[in-house]
């Protein structure tokens, strides 16, 4: 973000006139503070300093007092103080600082004493982009603040848009991301609940898509849970992306039959389920011949249905991979990989029309997880090549002979494996891994 750009919610902690009721020093159970800026004594009144996990805490009313704008949206339970054409955002009780677009995490949250609300130094000083020098004698702290000496506050968390209009605004978590391959520009995210987020111009703006996907009125789950979303480098209008749900018939009225494979022929703006064949509505991964825009593979999630329903509680619905050639319009499972009824498909990636891998897993019972596999003659035969006697729970690969494979025990992260030569041969590497694993 540029600096023209970037207008930041900013906290001030200027030279403040001593009046006859502020004193230099506070007295905070923890010694006393004396706080400078520019080598000026700041003063305090009611509230004094406070420090809450080791984090000096400082009231507002400074920085309003000394001219900025302090405003107090009570809903949110929400602090603004700008100035200067800089603002933030503080929210009581969360260790968030809201900067623009941006969210920065902090480690001390913005809280309420006495009836005055109190922020984190470090914080405010940020920024403000003013340095910090402590230093303690005797149990009493002494604080120097020099304007324009101090680092700006690091690159945060990138907003989406405001909520929707339409009442239906259930994140979670978002559990898929893909940048178009020809543009780094355009990003496009898949939330839990409310479809596709997609930015065209890196992040700064957004916007939400979700025409086409099929809605299911289960509590406040309203969409399907956007689990793999992937662009064409042919075809930048091309999306394809895989909801998962629960395993159980991907048509008919049941939860099931909302999720599965979806294609967008307008950059995501809409969208048309395609699942004939399938054996399971729910769908974990998916991946693009990168040489063919109609050809595409899927893993769908088996095992029982984990909605409530007398007649599907024990249906085994068979997990697996999938393949259409002809844009998703008919699907045809591949040859059965080991344990694939029961897999939940985590990661594919094809790195040429006839080199494909996938990931199958299985956590309640390691023993009925596909594992990884890899295919050389797209998907009609599947070779397992985890790392002998590993369970493996991510993977990457660029060109299909470098791998490398992050694996776990019953409980614990265990060490991350590297081959070089598409799987044949694994070294081990003394790195846990906990989520995923890129190369």
């Amino acid at each position: 973000m540029g600096k023209n750009n970037v207008k930041v919610l900013l906290l001030a902690v200027l030279v403040v006139i001593a009046l006859g009721f502020c004193v230099n020093q506070a007295t905070y159970g923890e010694g006393k503070f004396t706080i400078q800026y520019n080598g000026s004594l700041l003063a305090f009144s009611d509230q004094l300093p406070v420090i809450i996990d080791s984090r000096t805490m400082i009231p507002l009313y400074i920085a309003r007092d000394m001219g900025y704008e302090v405003e107090w949206v009570g809903p949110t339970r929400e602090v603004i103080v700008s100035g200067n054409d800089r603002k933030l955002t503080f929210t009581i009780g969360k260790r968030m600082v809201k900067m623009e677009d941006r969210i920065f995490t902090m480690d001390t949250p913005a809280v309420i004493e006495n009836g005055r609300t109190l922020i984190p130094l470090k914080y405010m000083a940020e920024g403000l982009n003013i340095g910090i020098n402590y230093r303690q004698s005797d149990g009493n702290h002494f604080i120097d603040l020099f304007e324009g000496q101090g680092p700006f506050l690091v690159p945060g968390y990138v907003l989406g848009p405001d909520g929707l209009t339409d009442g239906s605004f259930n994140d979670q978590l978002f559990k898929a991301l893909t940048v178009d391959p020809t543009n780094d520009q355009v990003v496009a995210v898949g939330t839990e609940h409310n479809g596709i987020l997609q930015s065209t111009d890196g992040g700064q703006t957004w916007k939400w898509y979700r025409k086409g996907l099929l809605t299911a009125n289960v509590g406040l789950y309203r969409y399907p849970e956007f689990y793999d979303i992937r662009i064409s480098k042919n075809n930048p209008n091309r999306y394809v992306a895989a909801f998962a749900t629960s395993p159980g018939p991907a048509e008919g009225s049941f939860p099931s039959a909302y999720g599965g494979f979806y294609l967008s022929d307008d950059q995501g703006h809409t969208w048309t389920r395609k699942v004939t064949g399938f054996t399971s509505g729910s769908a974990g991964t998916l991946a693009m011949d990168p040489n063919d825009d109609d050809t595409f593979y899927i893993g769908l999630t088996g095992g029982q249905a984990s909605f409530t329903s007398s007649k599907l509680t024990t249906n085994l619905f068979k997990g697996g991979v999938f393949k259409t050639t002809d844009g998703g319009e008919n699907w045809v499972r591949t040859s059965t990989p080991e344990a694939a009824d029961y897999s939940a498909y985590h990661r594919m990636e094809a790195v040429s029309s006839n080199t494909i891998f996938a990931l199958g897993t299985q956590h309640a019972d390691h023993s009925k997880a596909a594992g990884l596999i890899r295919s050389d003659d797209g998907g009609q035969t599947w070779t397992k090549i985890n790392p002998p006697g590993k369970y493996v729970t991510d993977f990457d690969t660029n060109d299909g002979q470098l791998i490398v494979a992050a694996t776990q025990g019953d409980i614990y992260a265990e060490d991350t494996y590297v081959s070089t030569d598409g799987g044949q041969t694994w070294q081990a590497r003394p790195y846990k891994v906990v989520g995923a694993i890129r190369i």
